[in-house]
């Protein structure tokens, strides 16, 4: 049955509604980044700042030992501790403060922060819309919910184990949908809009930092109050942050990342199915090959600002940054995967068909056996096959079959 787009986004919301609380109600196993969330969202709504570690240090200590969050047998030391706490962007930080201020309990966590997989799909379908690009076929229905409902790897890394992750998909979604025409009947409550998403888009996980490009584009061709107002109002929302959390973060975020490029691959990276040797070589090589044909394709018209982007976020998340979890390599991923629409909806269809066929099997695999360490030989494994399937899948349809399709509002734009 082919619903109508409108029907279709609220019959989805809904589908989203009920299998994420149907898995965070009938399960116990969160996940250890929750923890270190719900920590966090402790010392925010006690007034703590969790960057300075000298602030109020008596309270903080004993919020430190009440094991509401992180066990203190996992946190002996100290240093430990605050380098957990102090591990997320400030957009991050306060979205934990205000769910702790709202609740305490783990089953109230799991299910605010499945917030973000309807507020992801809504941005994804916001996007869409945009680009001229209805859902309004059964295989473009059927493809729009495989991405966004039953992506195993998504429900895996986000439900399953509580992320906050789909919070940031959902900012570029929305950011990208801003920006990807310049037709608005209110420019300036479009201007404030692109500013505050792009804002809390950088400030949340950073990776919203890679649609630059785009909406500067964007702005390239409207009038210069326009993008005055727009960098207005993102300074004033990160004004707010400073103002709050200090400026410390900065320094913190800035040796994280650097630290996350090294050449040791861990979590889910598809680095860690080689040896660190063949890594330290191969990695800058490819990531450069991979961007080299992504500004050759962009320059020849086979690509449009939002691939582009979408496709050097995918490089850096997925390939330069080697200590990427499944979680935070699925922003990049779940974002290009929606955006390559933009470029053929064919493509986008034959993409997801790809990767949820091979997830399927490989997902159940893991859920099946979620308690042994062991299985793969590696607990993570299973990540990093996955990402390297998508990784191929992708670049193949995004580099050597590019559909030109004439009705593509962006390629137009950018010409």
């Amino acid at each position: 049955m082919i619903f109508r787009p409108k029907i279709f986004l609220a019959l989805c919301l809904v589908a989203i509604a009920l299998t994420r609380s149907a898995i965070i109600l009938g399960s116990n196993d969160a996940g250890g980044d929750l923890k270190i969330y719900r920590e966090v969202g402790q010392l925010v709504s006690n007034g703590i700042n969790p960057y300075d570690f000298t602030a109020n240090e008596s309270l903080r200590q004993a919020l430190r030992a009440d094991g509401y969050g992180i066990d203190p047998e996992e946190m002996r030391e100290r240093s430990h501790y605050d380098y957990y706490v102090s591990g997320n962007l400030p957009a991050s930080t306060a979205l934990y403060g205000l769910i702790d201020w709202m609740g305490h309990s783990t089953q109230w966590w799991r299910l605010a922060l499945a917030l973000g997989d309807i507020l992801a799909a809504a941005g994804a379908f916001f996007l869409f819309s945009r680009a001229g690009i209805p859902i309004d076929t059964a295989s473009r229905q059927a493809a729009f919910a495989l991405a966004m409902i039953y992506y195993p790897s998504a429900i895996q890394w986000g439900v399953i184990y509580s992320e906050d992750k789909q919070f940031q998909t959902a900012l570029m979604f929305f950011l990208a949908g801003l920006v990807i025409k310049n037709t608005w009947k209110a420019p300036t409550a479009a201007a404030i809009a692109i500013g505050a998403v792009g804002s809390f888009a950088v400030l949340f996980k950073a990776l919203g930092v890679f649609l630059v490009p785009l909406v500067l584009n964007y702005f390239r061709t409207r009038p210069r109050r326009d993008f005055i107002i727009a960098v207005a109002f993102a300074s004033f929302i990160a004004a707010l942050f400073c103002l709050y959390f200090g400026t410390a973060f900065i320094l913190m975020m800035s040796g994280r990342a650097t630290g996350g490029a090294s050449a040791f691959a861990y979590h889910g990276s598809p680095w860690v199915l080689l040896p660190p040797v063949t890594v330290q070589y191969a990695r800058p090589i490819l990531c450069l090959l991979l961007l080299v044909g992504a500004g050759v394709a962009y320059h020849r018209q086979k690509l449009d600002m939002l691939n582009l982007c979408a496709a050097a976020c995918v490089i850096f998340t997925c390939l330069w940054i080697t200590s990427g979890s499944m979680d935070r390599m699925n922003i990049a991923m779940i974002f290009a995967m929606m955006c390559i629409a933009t470029v053929s909806v064919k493509n986008w269809c034959t993409l997801v068909t790809i990767n949820f066929a091979f997830q399927f099997p490989l997902y159940a695999g893991v859920i099946a056996r979620l308690h042994d360490p062991k299985w793969l030989f590696y607990p993570e494994r299973p990540d990093a096959i996955a990402t390297i399937v998508f990784l191929t899948s992708y670049f193949a349809l995004l580099y050597l079959t590019p559909v030109r399709e004439t009705n593509d509002p962006l390629r137009l734009q950018n010409g």
